[in-house]
């Protein structure tokens, strides 16, 4: 090989490592940017339910929250979640279904996420129901010791207080 040869053999190559940075630059640019937009999509997605009052507090304006729900014997309407100060309060007027008398009394709620509110309930609907059919039956499922964590983070939570 002449010396010149390797000279354009060289310059080639630099130029090709070149292009090749420089699709790698404008992939993960592209990347981040979507990224970005899912971002401000999400905090949309938040804000669009949350109405921040004069003196700064937020309101939980979701229609979600206001539909009756039923817990045990418990009937939960009209709920107001509001947040001020890292402190969050739920308001909510609740009515005992059940036959058995209960004293009006102040309850401290942990609010849990999707899989543990999920599971929660499902033990409450299925007291003597085995943990691997419990498992079964969530949206997305999961085996014995999957639902056995999530029970054990549950009690936990409530045993903090």
């Amino acid at each position: 090989m002449k010396k010149q040869e390797k000279r354009m053999i060289l310059i080639l190559l630099a130029v090709l490592a070149i292009v090749i940075i420089a699709l790698v630059i404008n992939k993960n640019a592209k990347k981040e940017n979507k990224e970005n937009k899912a971002e401000t999509a999400n905090n949309t997605v938040t804000e669009e339910f949350v109405q921040v009052l004069e003196d700064g507090t937020k309101l939980n304006t979701s229609t979600e929250l206001n539909k009756e729900k039923q817990v045990g014997n418990y009937k939960f309407e009209n709920m107001q979640l509001t947040t001020q100060d890292n402190q969050t309060v739920l308001l909510a007027d609740v009515t005992n279904t059940g036959s058995s008398k209960t004293d009006i009394q102040l309850v401290d709620i942990t609010l849990l996420d999707k899989d543990g509110k999920e599971i929660a309930n499902l033990r409450l609907e299925n007291p003597d129901m085995p943990l691997l059919e419990l498992g079964k039956l969530l949206k997305n499922p999961v085996g014995k010791s999957g639902v056995n964590y999530r029970l054990k983070k549950i009690i936990e939570i409530a045993n903090e207080d």
